[in-house]
């Protein structure tokens, strides 16, 4: 499970920011659709052997997509006057999330160019980076992206790893290893020793990382 900026010439159509208005009803289309995202990807930390779930994921995401698609189509990217910035996050996970590589390379510049002008999260842009990548076969950048090897989930190669987190610090990230230990958690909860690390690391802290750490 699939847990250097590509640049692509796009059709998609750009929404100018002084003609868009708040449309409450795409907001909720948003919202209603990625709590839908993260119910069934809960499911899959607590239950990753359930198949219904999975195929229910999968069928959500193909939704998701199809649907961000057409309004990408018609309207362009959902801008932040538009949906809001949690409308905006619902989106960019609806990218981050489909089961098209295609999809995903051609809004990468598209969001690149949002997380430069501010509008949307630089991280989250940093981790489809990384998913295009790995789906090209080529070392990740932030080391986002981990698969499973047994019963421990690890990074996909980086490039430079020595230096990756100044990398994922330059847009917000948790140090790689703290990130590593949490995500473990998540999925294999009776694999590790979670009481020591916030042991290590403080309440509060940990509290804060898993705040991070979420939606995924």
């Amino acid at each position: 499970m699939l847990y250097r900026a590509i640049i692509v010439i796009s059709c998609f159509v750009l929404v100018s920011e002084a003609d868009a208005q708040l449309d409450s009803a795409l907001r909720k289309d948003l919202l209603v659709r990625f709590d839908s995202d993260q119910i069934v990807r809960t499911r899959s930390m607590t239950s990753p052997e359930d198949h219904p779930n999975q195929r229910a994921m999968t069928k959500i995401d193909s939704s998701n997509t199809a649907f961000l698609k057409e309004e990408i189509r018609t309207h362009g990217w959902p801008a932040p006057e538009r949906v809001g910035p949690d409308g905006v996050k619902a989106a960019f996970f609806f990218v981050q999330h489909s089961p098209d590589p295609a999809f995903q390379e051609k809004m990468l510049p598209i969001l690149e160019n949002e997380a430069d002008r501010n509008r949307i999260d630089k991280q989250e842009v940093a981790m489809l980076l990384d998913r295009v990548l790995v789906h090209r076969h080529e070392q990740q950048i932030y080391g986002s992206q981990f698969e499973e090897r047994g019963s421990v989930l690890v990074a996909y190669p980086i490039l430079d790893e020595m230096h990756v987190d100044e990398r994922r610090l330059d847009v917000g990230m948790l140090p790689i290893g703290l990130y590593a230990a949490f995500l473990n958690y998540q999925y294999h909860p009776t694999a590790f020793n979670f009481v020591s690390l916030i042991g290590q690391i403080g309440v509060g802290t940990g509290t804060a990382l898993m705040h991070k750490l979420w939606p995924f």
